[in-house]
């Protein structure tokens, strides 16, 4: 399923392991508190790094200062759409990512009896 969102024109967010970096460098939260934060919320502030996250893949033109240009000429009515596309994109890419990883596991051995 594809998530889009209205700025100047439609555009889709993808949310891949480079778009977990570039989260992690600009708000400085560890990749390990990033669900909890995700189930939380983001604030304010930090929608634009969100959104800019999800647009790189495919708009390599759009740099961070566009997207907040693009971001402030959001109608307030349309913003709260936004926000909730982006948390939805995010989720549903973080959880499908955890679950390609595998956990690896460890046998115990059994102690021998005497």
């Amino acid at each position: 399923m594809k998530n889009t969102i209205k700025l100047d024109k439609e555009r889709e967010l993808k949310y891949n392991f480079g778009s977990l970096l570039y989260i992690q460098e600009n708000l400085n939260i560890p990749i390990e508190e990033f669900t909890t934060k995700l189930q939380k919320g983001f604030g304010l502030e930090q929608m634009p790094i969100l959104i800019h996250a999800g647009l790189r893949k495919h708009n390599k033109d759009l740099d961070f200062e566009k997207t907040k240009e693009l971001i402030e000429d959001i109608e307030l009515t349309e913003m709260q759409n936004v926000f909730e596309t982006v948390v939805t994109a995010l989720t549903s890419e973080f959880t499908k990512e955890a679950k390609n990883v595998s956990t690896p596991t460890a046998k115990i051995p059994k102690k021998k009896k005497k």
